[in-house]
C-alpha cells in the first residue's frame, strides 16, 4: 500500500490511491482510497443553494508553511469568515457542514470527495504536485505560485454559483465511494485463489 520504493517491484499487488503507477501489478486512483470509518456511509449532501457561504480551511496537522492562516487571511478580502475543523467532533462532520473546502492535495482530497464537498486544493509541497487528481476539484498548483487574490476571487466566484458547486459535488462523490478497502480485500482474495 502506497509503496513507491524499489521493493515494490517484487510485490504481487501495489495499491496506490495518491500516485499514478503504470506497472501491471498496480492499481491507482481514488477508487482505491481507504477511508477512515467517519467517511464511510455518509448520507448524500444537501443541494447547494445560495445561502451561507461556509468555507472550511484545513491544511493538516503539520501545516509547515502556515497555509491555514494564509488562506484564512486571503478569504477576508471577500468578507468570508472561514472556519477550521476545531469546533467539530470529526473532520467528516466539518466537511459535511461546509459549502466549500480549501485544503492541501493529500488524502484529505479523497475524504472531501467521499463527502462531496466542493474543494479548492493547493499543493503544500512538491510531492503533492504529483498526486492523482480527483475530477471536479479545483487544483491551484504549488502554494508559492498561488496568490491570495486568486484564492479569494476563485472562492468568491464558486460561492456565487450554487449550480456549479452542486455539479462539482456530484462529480467528486462519484469517484470515491468508500469501497476502496473492500476492493483491496477482494483483489487479495482473488490472488490467493489464483483468480487474477
Amino acid at each position: 500500500l502506497e509503496d513507491r520504493g524499489h521493493g515494490s517491484d517484487a510485490a504481487d499487488l501495489i495499491v496506490n490511491e495518491l500516485y499514478r503507477d503504470d506497472r501491471p501489478n498496480a492499481v491507482t486512483g481514488p477508487r482505491w482510497a481507504v477511508l477512515r470509518p467517519e467517511f464511510v456511509g455518509l448520507p448524500p449532501r444537501r443541494p447547494v443553494h445560495k445561502r451561507r457561504g461556509k468555507v472550511l480551511v484545513t491544511f493538516g496537522g503539520n501545516d509547515e508553511s502556515n497555509l491555514t492562516a494564509w488562506a484564512m487571511s486571503a478569504l477576508e478580502r471577500i468578507a468570508v469568515r472561514p472556519t477550521t475543523p476545531h469546533p467539530y467532533s470529526s473532520m467528516a462532520e466539518a466537511m459535511y457542514d461546509a459549502d466549500l473546502l480549501v485544503t492541501s492535495c493529500g488524502r484529505t482530497v479523497n475524504e472531501a470527495a467521499a463527502v462531496g464537498v466542493p474543494t479548492v486544493a493547493i499543493a503544500a509541497n512538491h510531492r503533492e504536485t504529483s498526486h492523482v487528481h480527483v475530477d471536479g476539484v479545483i487544483y491551484a498548483g504549488l502554494h508559492p505560485t498561488v496568490s491570495p487574490l486568486w484564492l479569494a476571487d476563485t472562492v468568491g466566484a464558486l460561492l456565487a454559483q450554487p449550480k456549479v458547486l452542486t455539479d462539482i459535488s456530484e462529480r467528486m462523490r462519484s469517484q470515491v465511494d468508500g469501497k476502496g478497502a473492500r476492493r483491496i480485500a477482494r483483489r487479495i482474495d482473488d490472488m490467493l485463489e489464483g483468480l487474477t
